[in-house]
């Protein structure tokens, strides 16, 4: 049984790092993490084939950038108005191509 991964660490590890995080070890914390490597090897490809017709994208517009004081600074895209983590570049990963989801305006819902 020690042989085999869970959530990407060898099975010994995830023992460890679950006691370290939730202070004890549970057999539903170890089912948990058997049930989403499961999942993920099953359905991982579909999800991501799918998710350009599946999931609908609404750019957030604000009023004012929030505070550098932030841990992530962000800034709106000058191409669509999506906030965006400005350590991105110049555009938001949806207006460069490189988002798992594709940009549609309000109007392509109606």
């Amino acid at each position: 049984m020690k042989n085999f991964k869970v959530c990407g660490s060898e099975y010994e590890e995830f023992l460890i790092r679950m006691e370290e995080f939730h202070g004890y070890r549970s057999p539903g914390i170890l089912l948990g993490g058997l049930m989403l490597d499961t999942a993920l090897e099953k359905l991982a490809a579909e999800i991501l084939a799918a998710a350009p017709k599946i999931i609908i994208h609404r750019p957030v517009r604000l009023a004012r950038a929030l505070k550098d004081s932030q841990p992530v600074p962000t800034g709106p895209c000058p191409g669509c108005g999506e906030s965006y983590p400005l350590k991105h570049g110049p555009t938001c990963p949806a207006c460069r191509g490189d988002a798992y989801y594709t940009y549609r305006t309000p109007s392509e819902d109606e």
